[in-house]
């Protein structure tokens, strides 16, 4: 068994090794071939990834329906209909806990009329009207599945993080500043039942020993999830981050789509214009700052490491968070 555990572990990093020897490689022979730069010289990469061609997709005309926009007042928005499709690619959308994942499968689902699935069964968000929370993510009949990958699960080991991956199928890879991803995931799970997606805390709830090891893991995670996905993913993968996403939804939905493989409906996309906001996106109200100063700087560190693999793997430049601006 020893044994065994000896060779899968081996092969990890040796996958692992190959992964960054194909980024070293392209990013030494690729620059200028496959990338444009802009005005200033920046690079720019991947903007037009796409993971399947344009197609139409077949929905059922049968079974779950809902009507995102049943109650805006607006007859046009009203009629739209968001419903399963038949024989859809599986696609993750994979994210750190509490990232913004429920808003954007809500803008997706708004901007597509296809509904999304997730790895959990959440009753909350099923009543809410996502109809695939409860569906098989392999199943064909969902736009893209939630992931939170290996995050929160008793797989600590570098195998268990790679079986998490599923390297093969492609994702789209939502990140969002981690000291408010931790702070709502610690919300999220103080707060189990109904309204735990909005749940607001005190501060004296963060100033406890639990709290202090919640940090920790998560900070080891949220990294591990980035990486690990960067590295070993050999299907087309697509990076969003959440603080873009607030800037410009409507752009980057359509980037998105374009990725999936997925018409653009104006009309769809006029009618989201006007309710972006759903049921489960996040407040945005973690101003405070419940770390100590150690936390702070492995956050620093783990931030840094991901925007520089980012950098190198040439995606464009990742957003600097507002606290790193006040970093000695």
């Amino acid at each position: 068994m020893r044994s065994r555990r000896f060779r899968l572990l081996l092969l990890v990093l040796l996958a692992g090794l190959a992964a960054v020897i194909r980024v070293l490689r392209h990013s030494s022979l690729q620059l200028g071939k496959d990338e444009a730069c802009d005005e200033e010289g920046a690079v720019v990469a991947k903007e037009g990834l796409q993971a399947f061609d344009e197609r139409e997709v077949e929905r059922e005309s049968e079974g779950g329906v809902w009507y995102p926009w049943g109650d805006s007042g607006d007859g046009v928005c009203a009629l739209h209909e968001t419903r399963f499709g038949r024989a859809l690619p599986r696609v993750l959308l994979l994210s750190f806990p509490c990232s913004g994942n429920t808003w954007l499968r809500y803008l997706l689902e708004g901007a597509a009329g296809l509904f999304t699935a997730s790895e959990f069964a959440d009753e909350e968000l099923l009543r809410a009207g996502f109809l695939g929370e409860g569906e098989d993510p392999g199943s064909g009949r969902t736009l893209v599945q939630k992931s939170h990958g290996a995050v929160d699960k008793s797989r600590p080991d570098l195998a268990g993080r790679h079986e998490a991956v599923g390297p093969s199928t492609p994702a789209v890879l939502l990140l969002r500043d981690p000291r408010r991803a931790i702070i709502s995931f610690w919300k999220l799970l103080s707060r189990p039942g109904d309204g735990r997606h909005t749940a607001q805390l005190a501060p004296q709830d963060f100033q406890n020993n639990a709290f202090r090891g919640h940090v920790e893991r998560m900070t080891s995670q949220w990294e591990e999830l980035a990486t690990d996905r960067l590295l070993w993913n050999s299907a087309p993968l697509y990076v969003l981050h959440y603080e873009r996403l607030l800037m410009d939804p409507l752009g980057h939905l359509r980037k998105i789509l374009r990725f999936l493989g997925m018409p653009v409906d104006e009309e769809r996309l006029r009618c989201l214009a006007t309710h972006l906001e759903g049921s489960f996106k996040r407040s945005g109200n973690e101003d405070f700052d419940p770390y100590t100063e150690e936390e702070k700087r492995r956050l620093s560190l783990a931030v840094e490491r991901v925007q520089r693999l980012l950098r190198l793997m040439g995606y464009p430049d990742p957003p600097l968070y507002e606290w790193q601006d006040a970093l000695p």
